[in-house]
């Protein structure tokens, strides 16, 4: 009965956003959801991801709509490893996306494919 209670009031805290649950036994963050459309990645990619995103820690607010519902995000891309703000905003999109460099422009021509190129910016209103 007891037992009982503190798992209800677990998963109360956990929908009101008050804890944040984690993997049992891991101490980690889930995992990310594969990428709509794309391969999954690799083992090492993929463990440098969940390293990234654990380092950001709870006060981590993902810029995304695609969020579980313990409010961490469903998709976490390789911008998770970049330090620019502009490439950090879209780390949670469910886009297989690449930053700038060799590995995209390998794998495009690896897979005879065009390079699509986001030129963001960010900017202050003063």
């Amino acid at each position: 009965m007891k037992v009982s209670r503190v798992l209800w009031a677990v998963v109360a805290l956990t929908f009101a956003g008050l804890v944040t649950p984690r993997l049992a036994g891991s101490g980690s963050l889930p995992t990310s959801d594969p990428l709509p459309g794309s391969t999954p990645f690799s083992a090492e990619l993929q463990q440098k991801i969940t390293t990234a995103l654990e380092k950001k820690g709870a006060t981590h607010h993902p810029h995304t709509r695609h969020l579980r519902p313990d409010g961490s995000p469903r998709y976490t891309n390789r911008l998770i490893l970049e330090s620019s703000p502009y490439l950090l905003q879209h780390a949670h999109n469910p886009v297989n996306w690449y930053p700038w460099g060799d590995e995209a422009f390998a794998r495009a021509a690896a897979e005879s494919k065009p390079v699509l190129l986001s030129v963001g910016y960010s900017t202050c209103h003063w």
